[in-house]
């Protein structure tokens, strides 16, 4: 999962995606073609099941490659999603795996680290204190997605190792004491984190987007820790950005398969999901704008940070520009300004 940012700002120059990833082969393997896999798209949850029909598949019932009906393109679109669960999985199996207790050297935390640093991982633990939510209220809109169910039930597991890990150096490094941490879940676990979007097409696009902000987030930190000469912090925010570069590259795919078979639907998603991006935890986190304004003043992630290392990548790995983005964004402005009050299937 991943921290919270500060609110989308100016633009910035773009940056190629995968040029700043920390990564190699086997954290996010190269992306294969979506071309492969024939068929029209479908949203996974049976339309049946949503609260009222949607916009997102109302071309779901032409499929001049499949000759017809939903399930066959439904079955389409899932074939692919679970073939890239399958490479994930077993790209991780043989390649990513790694163990809390044995594959970071402890011993090696700084006890003398900045303020700064401890205050920043105390905010990813913040964030992670919200897995239980993440997992269970996502599982939940994907459950008949079964490559979408099962890389969620893996990907709770890994992120699961991420808040062990990020517990256990706070208290390596002496910045944290075990109540302490305990104390900073009890106070959280006041509140309840909800899907930020309303369907699993929106949700794709938020976790793309997420994904990458978060293996940025390490990946900036990561600076940090070797300015400030720790190797334990070092090795296992090391480990993170290379999991969330995975998670990235499995979300990513999926959404180039949907960009192949209703691109006009896709970008339509992306634009409202990048307009109304936050980070998760946001509203649940007391002091959420205070950390958040100490990520970006400290150059671990803020506004240009998120231009110019998250949507402008993306955009570009897309085959997408902002200019691509504006006709969806106009239109979602004047269907917004419509429906201003009334019942929307887009974002809470």
């Amino acid at each position: 999962m991943a921290p919270p940012s500060a609110v989308p700002g100016a633009r910035g120059a773009a940056t190629a995606a995968g040029e700043f990833l920390i990564t190699d082969d086997d954290a996010c393997p190269a992306l294969l073609s979506a071309r492969r896999h024939a068929g029209a798209l479908t949203a996974y949850m049976p339309a049946d099941k949503m609260e009222e029909p949607s916009r997102l598949i109302s071309n779901a019932n032409r499929s001049p490659q499949t000759g017809g009906g939903r399930q066959t393109m439904s079955n389409a679109i899932e074939d692919a999603i679970y073939h890239n669960y399958l490479e994930y999985f077993h790209h991780a199996e043989e390649r990513r795996r790694w163990n809390v207790k044995r594959d970071i050297p402890w011993s090696e935390a700084n006890t003398q680290i900045s303020d700064l640093v401890a205050d920043v991982v105390e905010t990813f633990c913040a964030v992670e204190s919200f897995l239980p939510d993440y997992t269970s209220k996502m599982l939940l809109m994907i459950r008949k997605s079964r490559g979408r169910a099962w890389f969620h039930i893996n990907w709770g597991y890994e992120e699961s190792k991420h808040s062990m890990v990020l517990r256990e150096w706070l208290m390596a490094s002496g910045k944290r004491t075990e109540a302490q941490l305990k104390k900073l879940d009890e106070d959280l676990w006041e509140s309840e984190w909800e899907l930020p979007f309303g369907t699993p097409r929106q949700m794709i696009c938020y976790t793309t987007i997420q994904e990458l902000a978060t293996h940025v987030n390490y990946r900036q930190l990561r600076k940090v820790a070797q300015r400030e000469h720790d190797p334990a912090l070092m090795k296992l925010l090391l480990l993170l950005a290379k999991d969330e570069a995975a998670h990235y590259g499995f979300f990513l795919k999926a959404l180039q398969v949907f960009m192949e078979h209703d691109p006009a639907g896709t970008v339509e998603d992306l634009a409202y999901v990048f307009k109304h991006f936050r980070m998760p935890a946001g509203s649940e986190i007391p002091d959420y704008d205070q950390r958040a304004r100490q990520l970006a003043e400290h150059g671990i992630y803020g506004p240009r940070e998120y231009v110019s290392l998250v949507r402008e990548p993306l955009l570009k790995k897309l085959g997408l520009t902002r200019d691509d983005l504006r006709p969806a964004e106009e239109s979602l402005r004047r269907a917004e300004e419509r429906d201003r009050g009334g019942k929307l299937i887009i974002a809470r």
